[in-house]
């Protein structure tokens, strides 16, 4: 669980990873592949601090048992793909009844909006592209609730 104090609210970051995650090049060229948890660690705490979210509640879901740790005490999930192995683990969370933002990598859209297509018929699910996009999101979602 987060508590965010920009937000003032409670907001869970989860990272889609799957086997191999994809993550922009940092010189946001293209794409690379990683199975590296480590560095996966350090990249999915990178993009949390670049959005001024804290580090410490997020779940890195690698296969479909990592759901089981995931706390419902939240206002809002905050899904960062960055696999097209998805689908299931994505359902589970749209059943939630949860507000459900997908997101990506800033400047990186394509696996949110991929993921989005086969949601689209849950209302509680929704989209942001890039960064800027997911505060307001939030914010709006915070201001509804």
């Amino acid at each position: 669980m987060i508590l965010n104090e920009n937000f003032n609210w409670r907001i869970k970051p989860i990272f889609i990873l799957g086997d191999r995650a994809s993550f922009l090049n940092p010189d946001g060229l293209g794409f690379f592949e990683t199975a590296d948890e480590y560095k996966q660690e350090a990249l999915t705490g990178d993009i949390l601090r670049r959005l001024d979210l804290p580090v410490e509640e997020k779940l890195l879901v690698r296969k479909a048992e990592d759901l089981t740790q995931l706390n419902l005490d939240v206002e809002v999930v905050l899904v960062f793909v960055h696999t097209m192995d998805r689908l299931l683990s994505l359902v589970s969370l749209a059943e939630t009844g949860l507000p459900v933002v997908l997101t990506g990598e800033e400047g990186a859209p394509g696996d949110a909006l991929d993921s989005y297509q086969f949601l689209s018929a849950y209302e509680n699910v929704m989209t942001a592209f890039g960064f800027e996009e997911v505060r307001k999101t939030i914010k709006v979602l915070k201001a509804a609730g």
